[in-house]
This record gives structure tokens, sequence and C-alpha cells, in this order.
């Protein structure tokens, strides 16, 4: 493996997945090949890991845009002769081109209908047409799939006595088990150490995708609905032909109904594979239970864009993950003209601003503030900060100014006396200028004294 940027490069075939992976590492040369923690601390805290920074480096499969995209943009961000958004687009057409490049997963055998009934191989959705890497995608989640429904031996509307452990082992966790997920239900994950309802609660909030058999219809079934609502997360709602859903869900969820043969329940099998398939890519805003705010409560920060249309935005706290807020085009700045939103602000973008409750609507909101972060910055002020690049023919150093800046400060070469700064070096930056006309605040800084 090459290490040109010293990180270990993976052995990948010729084609678009190694030509995204060496412009990756040829980013990171450009950018001075920050170390893995220093790309994770200059994202803030919580968004990535430094691991999951590694992996997307070193491992030999497609990483997750939203992961790619952050990780391209810190890049950029280091490099001043660089536009950050340009490229990202160039690194989004090189994922595509590498995305459609891997293998389809394998055709299920053409035959009768029996034939269909007995083979294990999955079956390609038209889903998997238009994309051929769904499996290989779905696969790397690495999530669970949370089943709420009936046990043992039940009485239904049209096929009498039916067993739904067997319909669980026999048809539903297999079908999960080949998008290499891991599906479970109460009685697979407690551990006698909890009660059925603190289990069920806690699978569902681990959860990627919920899903409901209503053909039994009781207490515990109608409550991890609830909950599965409450908490937004993606759901698949099954019922057996004839057994009614509740109204409240006709509508608003996909519906699969099957038959309790064996032509029905293999069928069920491959559409809710199909369905899970399907789901997992659509952005959830997963509603966990919010602490208390108090009237009029502000507190200003960094945010992040989970999921959105182009009317409204649902960021979450990036220091207090589990304050979620909604933003509209209401709460820009004043004469700021935005027509779509989340085409403007694409999900995993980091948004300056003020959360603010409104008590009157019961809404936590979001103010967006673009560079209301400049205005705890003022000239004299000086800050520790960090050598990130040096660039001897241009003659200035790049200093990381930590989480009191989003942008990496300047700093003229003379501050040295004639020495080439060590990248890493920690030095104290007094703040000379700060400018705001620009689309990217730009910040010059002089050298204190070493810290």
């Amino acid at each position: 493996m090459g290490r040109r940027d010293g990180v270990a490069r993976p052995k990948l075939p010729p084609g678009p997945l190694l030509d995204l992976n060496n412009e990756l590492h040829e980013l990171h040369l450009l950018a001075d090949c920050p170390s893995m923690r220093d790309l994770s601390r200059a994202m803030g805290p919580g968004v990535l890991s430094h691991t999951t920074v590694h992996e997307t480096f070193v491992k030999a499969e497609l990483p997750r845009w939203g992961v790619l995209e952050l990780v391209v943009e810190e890049l950029a961000d280091r490099i001043p002769e660089l536009d950050p958004q340009p490229e990202v687009e160039r690194f989004r057409k090189l994922w595509r081109a590498a995305r459609l490049s891997l293998p389809r997963p394998a055709d299920t055998q053409e035959g009768s209908v029996d034939e269909a009934v007995v083979s294990s191989k999955p079956t390609r959705s038209a889903s998997s047409v238009n994309n051929p890497n769904s499996t290989q995608t779905i696969s790397q989640v690495g999530e669970t799939v949370y089943f709420a429904m009936s046990y043992g031996a039940r009485m239904t509307e049209r096929f009498g006595v039916q067993n739904f452990d067997e319909l669980y082992a026999d048809i539903y966790a297999p079908a999960i088990e080949r998008l290499g997920l891991k599906a479970e239900r109460v009685g697979g994950v407690s551990d006698g150490s909890s009660s059925p309802l603190d289990t069920a609660w806690n699978g569902i909030q681990r959860a990627s995708v919920v899903v409901i058999d209503f053909t039994i219809q009781s207490s515990a079934v109608a409550m991890a609905c609830a909950w599965a609502m409450a908490l937004h997360k993606r759901m698949i709602v099954l019922v057996a032909d004839g057994s009614p859903v509740p109204s409240s869900l006709d509508g608003q969820f996909r519906i699969l109904s099957y038959r309790f043969d064996a032509y029905g329940l293999a069928d069920a099998g491959r559409r809710l594979e199909v369905a899970v398939s399907d789901a997992l890519p659509v952005p959830a805003v997963e509603m966990r239970i919010q602490p208390g705010y108090v009237d009029h409560e502000l507190a200003t920060g960094w945010a992040q864009v989970e999921a959105g249309d182009s009317e409204q935005l649902v960021v979450r706290d990036m220091s207090e993950p589990l304050r979620i807020a909604a933003m509209t085009k209401a709460d820009l700045p004043e004469g700021e003209s935005i027509q779509d939103l989340v085409q403007h602000f694409p999900v995993g973008t980091r948004l300056f601003g003020t959360f603010r409750f409104e008590r009157a609507t019961g809404m936590l909101r979001f103010i967006h503030q673009p560079n209301a972060w400049t205005e705890h910055l003022v000239p004299g002020q000086v800050l520790p900060g960090r050598i990130v690049r040096y660039v001897s023919d241009r003659g200035y150093a790049m200093v990381d100014l930590g989480s009191a800046a989003p942008v990496s400060a300047f700093v003229h070469a003379t501050q040295f006396n004639g020495l080439e700064p060590a990248v890493g070096m920690e030095v104290s930056a007094r703040i000379d200028m700060i400018d705001t006309k620009r689309p990217k605040p730009l910040i010059r800084v002089a050298i204190s004294k070493p810290s």
C-alpha cells in the first residue's frame, strides 16, 4: 500500500473507486497531510470521529457520501487556492461514478413459481436496477431493523391459526439478513434485566427502520407504533390480507399485505427486503425525547442540517445532539432570499445561528446568522492556535484557531524571523484583521509568541 501522504491506501482494482480514493489522498497531500484527529476536531464535537475519518481513506469500499463530503470540505478549506464548493461537486461526481461501477447483487434464477419460492438467493428490486450499489451500500450501514408484532400461534381474520414466531424466524429475519442488517424483536434482544417495554423502547430507538405487523392488533404493537412515530423513525407496516389496518395509518406509511401460503410468504420476504432497501437511503429525522426549555432560552452555536425540503430544514445542535430545531425561510438573515432551502443547504451542511424556543407555538427555531461567529472575535484578541500549513513559496502559514473560528487564519511568514514553522506547532495568535465581506470570512493574525 502506498503512503505518500502518510496514510495507508487500500488495494483496489483499476476503476472509478480507485480513482476516487486516489483523488482523496491527493487532496490530503495538498492540505499538508493533517492527521485524522485534526480533521475530526476541526469539524466540531460529535460530527465525525477520527476513526470514521480514517476509514474514509483506508477502507477498500465506497464511503458514505455524507462522510466523504465533510472530509473533502474540511481538506479544501485548508488549501487557499481551492474553493471548497466546486471541489465538493467534483468529488460528488467521482463518488457517483464509483457507486455506479460497483457490481450488482446476484439475480434470482428465473424459473417456475416453486423454484422462486424455495430459492435462497435475494432478488433485485426495481430500485436495485436503477441503483446497482443498493445492496452494498446497505450492508455498510451495519444497523438494526426492529420488528413489533405478535408472538406464537394466533387466530387471523382470513387464514386461521398462524405461528408468528415462525413467520419472523423463517421469512422476516432472513430478508433483513440478506441486506447485511440485523433483525430484532423483544424476544430476541431482552436480557432479562429490563422489562419487555423498556427493551422495546431501546430497540426502537436503536433501529434504522421499524417494521410493524398489524395482522394481530394489540396494545403492545400499537404502543411500539406510537413510539416509532414519535421518534420519526423510518417505518414499514405489514398486514395479512383481510386484517384491518388502523385508519390513522392509512396513507401515512407504506403498507405491505401478504398471504399465509407458500408463494405469498416468499413474496412477502422479497417485498420486505425491497421496502427496507428503499427506505434506508431516505434521510430520517429521529426526534428523541428532548430536554425542557425555558421560555425564550437562547443558545448560539453550530447546527447541522439533518433533513428538509424547499421550505423548511431540520437542524441538530452540534454541541447538544438531542436539541433539534426547525429553520424556515423566515429564519434567514434579513434581505437573504433562497428559493430552495435544502438545495442551498444540503444535508450535512453546518450552519451558525441561534436556537430559540417559542413558547406560543411550542417550537424550537433556529435563526441562521452566517457570520455571527465573527462577533466573538475582535482585533487585538489573542487566541491559542496551531500551525496547520506552511506555504513557503507564497510566504504565509495557516493557523487553526480551534473552536473560536470555522476557518483557518493567515499569518505572514515574516512573523517567524526567517525560520520555517513546523506544522503542528502551538502558537499564540493575535488577531490583526477580520474581513467579513468575502463569501468566507478571512482572518489575518500575528504570532504573539509560541504557546
